[in-house]
C-alpha cells in the first residue's frame, strides 16, 4: 500500500509503502511524474500494488509496479486516510516487517472504501476512523483492553454495528487514543 507520496525534484516522486513482508519503507520512482511514465498512472495513495524494486546506495528505488483493481478512495475517506498516514508514519519504524499490522491496515482501509460506497454519513465515517486507530494502536501494544470500551474494538473482521458501539463511546475512545499517543512519546 502506498501510504502518502510526494513530488521530489522535477520528475521524481517519493512513495511512503507499507508492505507485508519490509514493513514501512520509502521508494523513489525516479520520472515517474513524466507524461511518457507507465508507472505514473499507478501511484496514488491508498490502493494496493503490486511492484518490484531494488534497494541501492541511497534506499529503495522502485523499478515496476502493477496495480490492484482497487478504485481510488473517495474524497472524505481521503482525508481520513492521510490522518491515519501520518499516524503510521509516526509509530512504526522504516523497514521493521509488520505483517498482522499490515493484514489490520489493509482490511480497515478496504471496509473504509467499502462503507464509504454506501452512503456512510459523515459521522459513521469519523467512528470508522476511531476503531482504526483503536486497532491499530492496540495491535502495537498501547492499548490496553479497557472494560469501558467496546469488545468489539478487539474483535478481527469489520463490520458497521462495530462502528456504531465504537460511536456511542467515542469521546472516551478519543481520550484513550490521545492518552496512547502521548504515552508512547513518538
Amino acid at each position: 500500500l502506498i501510504i502518502n507520496s510526494r513530488d521530489q525534484g522535477e520528475a521524481n516522486r517519493l512513495l511512503f509503502v507499507f508492505t507485508q513482508d519490509l514493513g514501512l519503507i520509502v521508494v523513489k520512482a525516479r520520472s515517474a511524474r513524466e507524461m511518457r511514465s507507465k508507472l505514473r498512472l499507478h501511484l496514488y495513495d491508498w490502493t494496493p500494488l503490486q511492484f518490484s524494486e531494488v534497494k541501492g546506495r541511497d534506499g529503495w528505488h522502485l523499478t515496476g509496479a502493477i496495480a490492484g483493481k482497487d478504485e481510488p478512495p473517495a474524497p472524505g475517506v481521503r482525508v481520513v486516510l492521510a490522518r491515519f498516514a501520518r499516524l503510521i508514519s509516526r509509530l512504526l519504524p522504516e523497514g521493521s516487517p509488520q505483517a498482522e499490522i499490515y493484514k489490520l491496515v489493509r482490511a480497515g482501509v478496504n471496509f473504509l472504501k467499502q462503507a464509504n460506497q454506501s452512503e456512510f454519513k459523515k459521522e459513521k465515517l469519523e467512528g470508522a476512523e476511531v476503531l482504526l486507530v483503536l486497532r491499530f494502536l492496540s495491535s502495537l501494544g498501547y492499548l490496553p483492553r479497557l472494560a469501558s470500551l467496546p469488545s468489539s474494538i478487539w474483535l478481527p473482521d469489520w463490520r458497521e454495528e462495530y462502528v456504531g458501539e465504537v460511536q456511542a463511546k467515542q469521546s472516551e475512545a478519543i481520550a484513550v487514543i490521545n492518552e496512547a499517543i502521548a504515552a508512547s512519546q513518538l
